[in-house]
Formats: C-alpha cells, structure tokens, sequence
C-alpha cells in the first residue's frame, strides 16, 4: 500500500526543518528527516523519493534505538529505496537526510509497505537546535585519512557528530542549520556572500522558503561558528578582520535568534587553538557576548585530533568534543 507523505502529515514526527512543494516533503539539511509509527505485516518499508544529490547517506533508526541505525548510500535520481526489511508489527521508523544542504536536497513522495500509519510517536520533549559549519555537518567524519573526502556524500555522516551525541545523550531532538565553509563575516574562502546570514532563517535555503520559528523552539541553541572566518584570516596575511565589524555581526545574529526564540538558552562554542590572535579575538568576542546578554554562554576548547577528511574530526574525534561539551552543558545549564 502507498501512503503519500502530504495526506498523512499529521502522523509524522518531523525532524529538523523541512518544506512541502507541489504535495512532496522536501529535506535540505542536515539530519532532517520524519518519524513515524506503523503496524507491519511481515513487510518490507519503502520510500518513494527523488535524490537531488551526486551522492549522499540516508540513516534509517528503528523504534528510537541510536544502536539500531543503518546507513544507506544513495545517488542522484528518481527512484524506490528499501529503508526496513521484513518488519512485522508495531514499530517506529526515522528517516535522516545525513549530507548538507550544500550537497543537494532529497525530495519524499510517499511510503510504501503492507501494514499501516498509526498516530505518530511521543516526540522528544527537549529541543536542541545547531547553529555551525563543516565541523556540525560532520564533513569528512567517515574519512580512514585526512585527504579531501572523495566521494564527498558518503563521507559524510551527520547523525554521528558531536551535536547528534548530544541530543542522544540528552534525550532531545535535533535541528541541525549548518553548512560547510561558512563564516560570520567570511567564508573559508574570503567571500563574504559565504555566511551564517544566508540561511540561518530558511526551511529549503535552495528554494529561498523561510523558516517558520514557531514551529519549533528550541530550549538550547547551540552556535558553533567562526572557524572559518580565523582560519582565513591565518591563511592570508592581507585579510585583516575587522572586529567592530565581527562585533557587530555577531550581535545581529543573537539578538535575531533571541527576538525569534525568546526563551532559548544559547551557548557559543570553540575549539582551541593556542597562539592564533584570531582565535583569540573571536573566544573574547563569545565571552563577551556570554557576560552582556541573558542566558548566554560560552563553552570553548572543543579540540580534537582531526583526523577525518581534510583535517576534520572524524567520528571518535566528535565523541571526544561531545564528552566535553555533555560536560558543560550537565554543570552549567539547567534544563
């Protein structure tokens, strides 16, 4: 039997931001995805889908159990992917896009399997949303080496990442608003087109469709960026940052998130990085930040080995970040 996503909405979890066009579920970012509860007979699960991507990972998670995730690899095209095998009874099956918006988006018309949609699991209570880079998409994180990833979309894992390890942990849901490369003022390439800016309020950024923040309210937000703007900095001895400037962007973003989500609780994040002024303009930048406004914090020396794909954290790397931040998070914010 076939279930069209648009006709049974109402029974779905959906995970992360989404967007419906012309009656199809449309995923962009990353670990988006939908829930839902079915009673099975003896049935294989498929999803009738539309991959706008080269390539890329789906996850699929089997009555909410982190350990039962499986990863299926899939590639540009119309096609019918068998997400669950010879399920029989009630369970609860979640689909994740796990590449980045960047890489292309994933398109869902309908479910396909013997059985049927019963109302839609209890939902997580707890909401946690990532503002960040490469570093949340979990780039590279399946990488054996630090070479650039290659084929970039199976390489990519992004429910194995810190910020998923967290919201596990945690018991919360995920909304992860993050893409690779990008910056505060700057891109990791100096365009300074390549911000947090350009998409931090959009559901489908490759179709300009807004976000609306009453959907979801996140009881923590988590903003995990500026990596790229320092290390471009560090990489070219002409690009002098202008703090008045990175001051003044980084206020426009937390008071819009604090104006949108009034009652978060926001937390910046940074690695490590000894000796690097720039790093050490932006940690002030955050400190400051955390002791003028409400409810803000910082958490800093988020370090790793970066091993992974082009000197990214791989995935014991996102563990050790976790660990440290489950740290902070569980003495300094009550929940």
């Amino acid at each position: 039997m076939e279930f069209l996503i648009s006709k049974h909405k109402e029974k779905l979890n959906f995970c992360g931001r989404y967007g419906f066009l012309n009656d199809i579920l449309y995923l962009e970012f990353t670990a988006s995805g939908f829930e839902f509860c079915g009673d099975f007979n003896n049935s294989d699960v498929v999803i009738d889908t539309e991959i706008k991507a080269e390539n890329g990972l789906l996850a699929v998670i089997l009555d909410d159990e982190f350990e039962s995730m499986k990863e299926i690899p899939v590639f540009a095209g119309e096609q019918k992917i068998t997400i669950a095998e010879n399920l029989n009874g009630k369970h609860t099956v979640k689909v994740l896009k796990l590449v980045e918006y960047s890489k292309g988006f994933y398109a869902i018309k309908s479910l396909i399997f013997d059985g049927s949609i019963l109302q839609k699991p209890k939902q997580r209570a707890l909401k946690f949303e990532f503002y960040g880079d490469s570093l949340t998409c979990g780039y590279g994180n399946l990488s054996s080496n630090r070479e650039s990833p290659n084929p970039f979309g199976l390489l990519e894992h992004g429910y194995r990442t810190w910020a998923a390890l967290l919201c596990e942990k945690m018991g919360a849901q995920m909304s992860a608003v993050s893409s690779s490369g990008q910056g505060v003022l700057t891109d990791c390439g100096g365009n300074p087109e390549g911000v947090i800016f350009k998409y931090y309020d959009m559901a489908l950024p490759s179709f300009k469709i807004k976000w609306d923040f009453n959907d979801y309210q996140p009881d923590v937000i988590f903003i995990y960026i500026g990596t790229n703007d320092i290390n471009y900095w560090r990489m070219n001895e002409n690009a002098e940052p202008d703090w008045a400037d990175f001051d003044k962007a980084s206020k426009v973003l937390l008071e819009s998130l604090r104006e949108k989500c009034p009652n978060s609780k926001i937390v910046y994040l940074l690695g490590h990085d000894a000796g690097n002024i720039y790093f050490d303009g932006v940690e002030k930048e955050y400190k400051a930040l955390a002791s003028q406004y409400d409810n803000v914090y910082y958490c800093g020396g988020l370090s790793s080995t970066q091993s992974g794909g082009d000197w990214h954290p791989n995935v014991s790397d996102h563990k050790m970040i976790f660990e440290k931040l489950y740290k902070f998070v569980s003495e300094n914010i009550k929940l």
